[in-house]
C-alpha cells in the first residue's frame, strides 16, 4: 500500500458528511478509502465482495487443513478424503468465479453510469458552445461582417 502522508481536506454538509459515512461502512471501508474510489471511480461495492471472497475462502480452508491433517496421521489419503478436497476446491474455485461475475456486474454498471453522466456533461457543454456559435454568428452578420 502507498505511503500516505498528504491530508486533503473539504467542505460538506452535516447530511453529505452523515451519508459519506453510512456508505463507507456500508461497504466495509473508512471514510477515507471510500472517498478515494468514488474520486479514482473505482467502484466501492468491490471491497465489500472481495472480503466476503477472503473469508469464505479462509473457511474452505480452514476444512481442507482438517482432512490433510488427517490424511497425515493416518499416513494415507482415502477415497473419501480425495473426494472432500475435491470438493471443497470447487467450492473454493466456485466463489472466485461468483466474485469475478459480482465485480464485473459492479464494474459494468459503475463506469456504465459515469459514462453515461460524462455524456450528459458532454451534450450539455456541447449544445452551450452550439448556441454560443449561433449568438456569434448573429452578431457577425448583424455588424456586417
Amino acid at each position: 500500500m502507498a505511503n500516505r502522508t498528504v491530508w486533503k481536506a473539504f467542505r460538506c454538509t452535516e447530511e453529505e458528511a452523515a451519508k459519506i459515512a453510512e456508505q463507507a461502512e456500508r461497504n466495509g471501508l473508512s471514510e477515507s478509502d471510500y472517498m478515494r474510489r468514488k474520486i479514482f471511480q473505482l467502484p466501492p461495492e468491490s471491497s465489500l465482495a472481495l472480503q466476503e471472497l477472503k473469508s469464505s475462502v479462509l473457511k474452505i480452508g480452514t476444512n481442507i487443513n482438517q482432512v490433510v491433517r488427517s490424511c497425515n496421521s493416518r499416513r494415507f489419503i482415502t477415497n473419501m478424503d480425495y473426494q472432500k478436497l475435491l470438493e471443497l476446491l470447487e467450492k473454493i474455485d466456485w466463489k472466485y468465479y461468483e466474485t469475478v461475475q459480482l465485480l464485473q456486474a459492479q464494474n459494468e454498471n459503475y463506469f456504465f453510469a459515469s459514462e453515461h453522466d460524462d455524456e450528459m456533461k458532454n451534450e450539455k457543454n456541447h449544445e452551450g458552445a452550439a448556441s454560443d456559435t449561433g449568438k456569434a454568428k448573429s452578431k457577425k452578420t448583424r455588424r456586417g461582417g
